[in-house]
């Protein structure tokens, strides 16, 4: 497989995501590093401590993170809690032995989208469960870019709102290229986020509110997207 290969969920080339794998056992350490690099993934950032992990995730921006349930005495769990303060849109999966639904509820109570299982499972089966947890983190990214767009048009809706009545006695004067630039923003937005909600919908590693989530920014963007053009119109 070409280190180019797209992650058919995460909608990005696998050797564009920024990854890292904290882990205290050198053997996992190398044998991830390697499953992931023949896999079309870049070169992973690798460290074997929870302090180290902590100073990695404070300091840099990473899409998927492997953490290991012990790293020492220390936990893994709460390493992923930490890191998510520095790192909310990254993407975490903890490796540990332990592969009873337990662990499940507990990798996903401490933040991780789910677990990879100690010995590693297939190598199909592994780059497709990275590929899930991308797939959310990308979601999380773009609902994020989302929210931050609706903010932009509902403060151009209250402008248009406050300007007066064009020369033709229509409703608030607003140029052409304002409403061009709304319709271009709700098809780039559905788009994009449509395909991958629909897939992460059917998915048991991604919090189904994440997809509702994304789902009802659409439908707000739609809406004052509405609103915007009705007060064009008067």
């Amino acid at each position: 497989m070409s280190t180019s290969d797209p992650s058919p969920l995460a909608g990005m080339n696998r050797n564009e995501a920024r990854v890292i794998i904290v882990d205290d056992d050198e053997f996992w350490r190398r044998m991830l590093t390697t499953v992931m690099q023949g896999s079309g993934f870049s070169q992973p950032r690798v460290v074997s401590s929870f302090q180290e992990g902590l100073q990695h995730f404070e300091a840099e921006e990473f899409d998927l993170g492997l953490v290991d349930i012990m790293l020492g005495t220390e936990s893994g769990l709460d390493l992923i809690q930490r890191a998510r303060e520095h790192n909310p849109n990254c993407a975490f999966l903890v490796i540990t032995a332990a592969t009873n639904l337990e662990m499940a509820v507990r990798a996903v109570d401490a933040g991780a989208a789910g677990y990879i299982s100690k010995p590693l499972p297939p190598i199909p089966e592994l780059c497709d469960k990275l590929d899930r947890a991308l797939a959310g983190a990308a979601l999380r990214k773009q609902v994020e870019r989302l929210h931050a767009k609706v903010f932009e048009l509902e403060a151009e809706l209250m402008r248009a709102r406050s300007r007066p009545a064009s020369v033709d006695g229509g409703g608030p004067a607003m140029g052409k290229a304002t409403a061009l630039g709304v319709h271009r923003v709700i098809t780039e937005a559905h788009a994009v986020l449509e395909p991958l909600i629909d897939r992460l919908e059917m998915m048991p590693e991604v919090d189904s509110l994440e997809a509702e989530g994304a789902r009802e920014a659409l439908k707000k963007l739609g809406n004052v997207a509405v609103s915007l053009e009705k007060v064009s119109r008067g």
